[in-house]
């Protein structure tokens, strides 16, 4: 999927709320459309307004292949009837994520700068644009995607654009073939791996103590849970042009994102030490006020090895879209800006 054809310019894809790293702020889908022609059946210029139906799946679908080509030079491509994933929104919590990797940014300080803000344990909706040259680079830093899927999208921007080392776990042996698949095609397979999560009960056990990653310290863990708690929920929440897309093991959970989440944070008790920074997308407001309650109950308890020491949400704005990162830590902030720091050095 190469064109070579000179760029034009005028109509960006209104990304401006994303994170100021993301660079995605700046497509532009006249340039974008030049680029790559396939783009161009679903997609109508009127002046200065773009007609693009994000309804249609195989406009997503060219739009993810472009975007992933465009941006990080990756031949990708997924079977249909898998989830789509939109790459401007997934690269905005890897950039998030960098940020918590950062000794020096107040996630790990917990100097705020603005005074109104003074709830130093659990800072919310704060950013600052991190420069590139101070993040920690390279295979010395190690991700885990929890549930990668077959899309493999989170592995993919975090080493085409920091260099990081990743895994990705799934349930699913297909999503696996698929995703290792794409890494494979891009020359990848030294730097991206894979495990199956054969226990559909569990989400970090099984894949943290399993036997390839006993000797493995991670510097973060990342995922994106499933949205919805049965297939009457998701029929019901998801409007009728968007049913369909991806697969019922990709989307449906049992108690849905909520309970998901907090199964996470309980498991992870169980690996203090394994990740600096464990991390999860949250979609619902109940969810994240709930998570972010047993994390904070959590950190009242528990002693030494188990003390939670940090808790952190970040508010995503993106396009009509809300969503937050919720991210906690067994490590102290003077572990943790020293491990980081190594890890940067």
């Amino acid at each position: 999927m190469k064109y070579s054809q000179d760029p034009v310019y005028g109509i960006r894809l209104g990304l401006s709320r994303l994170h100021p790293r993301n660079p995605h702020r700046y497509d532009d889908f006249l340039e974008l459309m030049s680029l790559f022609p396939p783009l161009k059946k679903y997609i109508q210029i009127k002046g200065t307004k773009v007609i693009a139906d994000y309804s249609n799946k195989e406009f997503l679908y060219e739009l993810t292949r472009t975007l992933m080509n465009f941006r990080y030079n990756i031949d990708w491509s997924i079977s249909r009837g898998f989830l789509i994933p939109t790459v401007p929104s997934r690269a905005n919590y890897v950039h998030y994520i960098a940020d918590l990797l950062t000794p020096e940014h107040f996630y790990n300080t917990e100097i705020i700068l603005r005074e109104s803000n003074r709830d130093v344990n659990t800072i919310e909706g704060e950013y600052s644009e991190v420069s590139k040259s101070i993040i920690p680079l390279g295979l010395k830093v190690i991700g885990i995607d929890i549930g990668c899927g077959a899309n493999c999208i989170y592995p993919l921007i975090c080493h085409k654009t920091f260099g990081w080392k990743m895994f990705g776990s799934d349930l699913s042996n297909e999503s696996i073939n698929i995703a290792s698949s794409i890494v494979k095609r891009n020359g990848l397979s030294k730097n991206i791996n894979f495990l199956y999560q054969d226990d559909p009960t569990n989400i970090l056990c099984g894949i943290l103590d399993s036997s390839s990653l006993l000797d493995i310290n991670f510097t973060f863990s990342m995922c994106n849970p499933p949205f919805y708690s049965s297939f009457n929920d998701y029929t019901h929440s998801t409007h009728p042009s968007r049913q369909g897309e991806g697969k019922l093991f990709e989307i449906i959970t049992t108690g849905g994102e909520g309970v998901f989440i907090e199964n996470m944070i309980h498991q992870s008790l169980k690996f203090p030490k394994r990740v600096i920074w464990y991390t999860t997308l949250v979609s619902k407001l109940n969810n994240l006020k709930r998570c972010r309650k047993l994390l904070l109950d959590i950190s009242r308890q528990g002693g030494n090895e188990k003390k939670l020491e940090a808790i952190r949400t970040i508010t995503m704005e993106q396009g009509n879209h809300v969503r937050w990162i919720l991210a906690w830590s067994f490590y102290s902030k003077i572990d943790r800006i020293a491990l980081l720091s190594f890890i940067r050095s």
